[in-house]
């Protein structure tokens, strides 16, 4: 399910696959959702793509450890394209 996710996601959004997996991470993270209900829910149309990518623009870090990767790692949402 979560590989049909990135697909869709990854369609949907115009972007690479790995970033669609980080956008469904990061916000079943964000959320404290497991990430198969996210899946299921991109699948099924009921979280946008504008709804993936809103809440990791607005997620704040938990702690030093969240923020420390965020520097290291590029922003999923920066691979969106307009």
């Amino acid at each position: 399910m979560i590989e049909q996710a990135k697909g869709v996601l990854a369609e949907r959004a115009a972007i690479a696959i790995d970033s669609a997996f980080a956008l469904l991470r990061t916000y079943a993270r964000s959320h404290n959702l497991k990430l198969a209900d996210v899946a299921a829910s991109v699948i099924d149309g009921t979280l946008s793509v504008s709804s993936l990518t809103v809440a990791v623009r607005t997620r704040r870090p938990e702690n030093r450890r969240s923020q420390s990767r965020d520097r290291r790692d590029t922003s999923p949402v920066d691979t969106l394209r307009d």
